[in-house]
C-alpha cells in the first residue's frame, strides 16, 4: 500500500477517475491480485528552506506537499482512503487558516506499489516540484527505497501505514511512521491471546514478503519467549498462492490451539475460508491487516471469532466505549462531510499524517527540511488515532485495540494503553 502519491480526492478528473475505480479495486483485492506484494498558521512568515523542501514550495501562496501512494495497481482500494483521509485533512486545515498563514496544496503521484516508482516520484519532488515536505508512502517496501533519498535530501516524510520495523529502526532521522509497527501489530494480540485464552500450541502462516516476515518473527520471539509451542512456520508467495490446502492440511490433524497470521488482507482471508473448509477448528489470531472490512467480503462467516488488533477505535461498533474524544470528534465530522460513511482506518490514518506534517511545520514555524523534522519528532498529537506520541527514530507510541470479528463486524475486546 505505498507508492508515490495518491488520493481520493474528487478535484480533479485524474483523481477523480480513480476514485471511480474503487469498487473495482476491491474487487480485485477478493480475488487476490490485489496483493501482489513481494510481499501529518502559528506563525507569520516562512523560511525557505537551507536544506530539505525549498523556497518554490512555499510560494504562490500555498505550502506545496507531495503525496504519493499507490492509487491503482494492488491494494489501491486502502490507498485511495488513505488519501481521501489526506484530502479531508488539507480541506481542514485550509479552512482554518493553512499553515504560517498560508494554504496547504497537495500534489499527487500514483506509485502503482512500485518501488522504483515511489523513487522517481520522490526525485520530481524535491527537485522540480520543490515541496516542502512529502505524504507517504503507504506501502513498505517502497518508504524503504525511498529513505536514502529523503535523508540524502532532508526532506520531511510522514508515512500513513508503513508497519514494517526496518522503516523507523535504521536511523533515518526524516521519517515519522504514522501508525504501529509490525512488532507490535503480531506482538500485541498474541499476548492478549496467550494471557486470556491461555493457547499454548501454535502455526504461524505468512508470505515471503518483508511486511510478512516482520509480522511472522515478531508473534515467533513471543511466542518462544512465553514458552507457547511452536508447530511450525509456513511461508508463501503472496503475489500467486491462492489455494493454501497443502500448508494447511499439514495442521489438520494436530489441530494447533492457534494459527497466527502474520499476512496480509487477501491472503489471510482465504486462509481462514479454507482452514474452515478442511475441518481446522484453531482460533485464528492476526494483525491489522484482518481489520479491514474487505477481509470479511473474502473469508464470510468463516471470519468469525478471529482475534486481531487495530490501533484506530472507529472501525469498531462499541467505538465510543474505547476511544478518546478527538477519536469521536473525528468521526464525527468525517461522517457529517462524506454523507455518513464511516471512516475507515485508512481514512484516519490518512487524516492523521497530513496534520501531523502541518503541526510540524507550525511548530518549526519554519519549511526548512531539518527543523520541519525535528519538530515532527517531539510532537504529542491528538486526531483520529487519539493520542500520538513521536519518538526520536519516528516510530510513535500509540493506543491499540484487540478486537474481534463479530457476524460481519469488529467490535473491541480490550484497550492496550500506549507504553
Amino acid at each position: 500500500m505505498m507508492k508515490d502519491g495518491a488520493d481520493s480526492n474528487r478535484r480533479n478528473c485524474a483523481q477523480e477517475g480513480l476514485h471511480c475505480k474503487r469498487k473495482r479495486a476491491l474487487a480485485g483485492l477478493a480475488v487476490f491480485t490485489a496483493l501482489a506484494l513481494g510481499i501529518a498558521g502559528c506563525g507569520t512568515k516562512a523560511t525557505g528552506p537551507a536544506s530539505g523542501g525549498s523556497a518554490g514550495g512555499n510560494t504562490g501562496g500555498t505550502v506545496k506537499i507531495g503525496w504519493i501512494g499507490g492509487l491503482t495497481g494492488p491494494l489501491s482500494e486502502f490507498v485511495l482512503d488513505s488519501k481521501e483521509g489526506a484530502d479531508f485533512a488539507k480541506d481542514e486545515i485550509n479552512q482554518k487558516g493553512g499553515v504560517l498563514g498560508k494554504k496547504i496544496e497537495l500534489i499527487y503521484a500514483d506509485t502503482q506499489m512500485d518501488p522504483q516508482k515511489a523513487r522517481e516520484a520522490v526525485q520530481r519532488y524535491i527537485s522540480s516540484d520543490k515541496v516542502v515536505a512529502i505524504d507517504g508512502d503507504y506501502y513498505s517496501p517502497n518508504t524503504l527505497a525511498i529513505i536514502p533519498l529523503i535523508e540524502q535530501s532532508k526532506m520531511p516524510i510522514a508515512s500513513p501505514n508503513s508497519n514494517a520495523d526496518e522503516v523507523t529502526s535504521q536511523g533515518a532521522k526524516y521519517i515519522v511512521r504514522v501508525a504501529a509497527s509490525s512488532s507490535s501489530n503480531a506482538s500485541v494480540p498474541v499476548e492478549y491471546v496467550l494471557s486470556t485464552l491461555h493457547l499454548k500450541t501454535w502455526v504461524v502462516f505468512g508470505g515471503s514478503d518483508g511486511y510478512s516476515k516482520s509480522n511472522a518473527n515478531a508473534a515467533e520471539q513471543y511466542l518462544k519467549s512465553h514458552n507457547a509451542t511452536l508447530q511450525g512456520t509456513e511461508s508463501y508467495d503472496r503475489a500467486t498462492t491462492k489455494d493454501f490446502s497443502n500448508l494447511l492440511l499439514k495442521y489438520k490433524e494436530r489441530q494447533p490451539d492457534a494459527i497466527f497470521l502474520a499476512g496480509g488482507p487477501a491472503d489471510s482471508g482465504l486462509i481462514v475460508k479454507q482452514a474452515r473448509g478442511l475441518g481446522i477448528k484453531s482460533q485464528f489470531v492476526s494483525t491489522n491487516s484482518v481489520a479491514k472490512q474487505a477481509v470479511w467480503e473474502i473469508g464470510g462467516d468463516a471470519l468469525q471469532g478471529i482475534i486481531m488488533v487495530a490501533d484506530f477505535a472507529g472501525i469498531a461498533t462499541n467505538y465510543k466505549d474505547f476511544a478518546e474524544k478527538s477519536t469521536i470528534d473525528f468521526i464525527d465530522a468525517f461522517k457529517a462531510t462524506h454523507g455518513g460513511k464511516v471512516p475507515s482506518y485508512d481514512n484516519a490514518h490518512g487524516y492523521d499524517t497530513l496534520r501531523i506534517i502541518a503541526q510540524g511545520i507550525r511548530a518549526a514555524d519554519s519549511t526548512d527540511g531539518t527543523k520541519v523534522a525535528g519538530a515532527m519528532h517531539k510532537l504529542e498529537y491528538h486526531g483520529a488515532l487519539g493520542t500520538l506520541k513521536v519518538q526520536p527514530d519516528g516510530a510513535v507510541v500509540i493506543n491499540m485495540y484487540i478486537m474481534k470479528w463479530d457476524k460481519g463486524k469488529m467490535v473491541i475486546l480490550s484497550k492496550v494503553a500506549a507504553q
